[in-house]
């Protein structure tokens, strides 16, 4: 069979909202090209190994497994990231902490809640004179972490530490980044089935309504926090009103969100 006629086969029996980019994504996967190659050689055979290949990856696509963990890969803020299970699979909400920190120049951060070492890589990809402490509760997604931070040349100013938050800090920073857990029980149960059944839920779910571990980084960040350094978290959807809240009780300056392209407020910013 040709590369064509395997996309549009698979572009016909994957149930998706995107089927054609998902299976352009898988064969250029399995036969280690661009999406631009498949479009230039779409008449070009394809072999058994890599049919075989490509029908096994479909067919894990077909029981709702991200793509991500199906490639192994995912792009952040122009950095290509290794993803598994172990680790939340990038967002693109999320890219705005990143450019809070891109806005502030740190010369120091803490990423809290690290995961596949995104942001803490993204950060000091951009930010040369930066150096990025990350932290997270998972042993696994750490690995993960390390992995990305040595591929993308990052690791001599990225520090790695596990922990449950501030248990595995020391020191203070100018800037604060945080993607912590923030759904809640009820939410996570109606998550659609590529996030309920493939992401880690340690990663996704949260007590005291998706709020417990928002409530604890903002109470300990003051202490590692360089006068007038920041803090920066992403939030739930509906969630702008009651961490803004929070943090100006705590006695935050300057508390704003960032709005994703939904226009929800998706990250919560405050110094201190």
């Amino acid at each position: 069979m040709t590369v064509r006629g395997l996309l549009d086969w698979a572009a016909r029996t994957l149930e998706s909202d995107t089927p054609r980019l998902d299976a352009e994504v898988l064969l250029g996967h399995v036969l280690g090209r661009d999406r631009g190659w498949l479009f230039t050689w779409g008449d070009r055979p394809v072999g058994d190994p890599e049919v075989q290949a490509f029908h096994a990856a479909v067919a894990r696509r077909m029981k709702r497994e991200p793509v991500a963990y199906i490639t192994g890969r995912r792009e952040f803020h122009e950095v290509m990231l290794r993803v598994t299970p172990d680790v939340l699979i990038p967002r693109p909400e999320t890219e705005l902490l990143v450019e809070v920190a891109l806005k502030r120049k740190p010369t120091t951060v803490l990423d809290l809640c690290t995961g596949s070492g995104a942001v803490a890589v993204a950060v000091a990809r951009a930010l040369r004179n930066c150096r990025v402490t990350a932290t997270d509760i998972s042993p696994a997604a750490l690995e993960v972490a390390r992995q990305n931070a040595v591929a993308n040349d990052v690791a001599d100013r990225v520090s790695l530490r596990h922990g449950d938050l501030w248990e595995a800090v020391k020191g203070r920073f100018d800037l604060i980044l945080a993607n912590p857990p923030y759904v809640s029980e009820k939410e996570h149960e109606a998550l659609m089935v590529n996030v309920r059944d493939y992401e880690p839920r340690l990663a996704l779910v949260a007590e005291e309504e998706g709020l417990a571990v928002i409530g604890r980084i903002a109470e300990g960040a003051g202490a590692h926090l360089e006068p007038s350094g920041a803090l920066a978290m992403e939030i739930g959807a509906n969630q702008g009103a009651v961490v803004r809240d929070l943090l100006e009780r705590l006695g935050y300056r300057k508390v704003h969100g960032h709005s994703d392209l939904a226009g929800h407020p998706r990250v919560i910013e405050g110094e201190i």
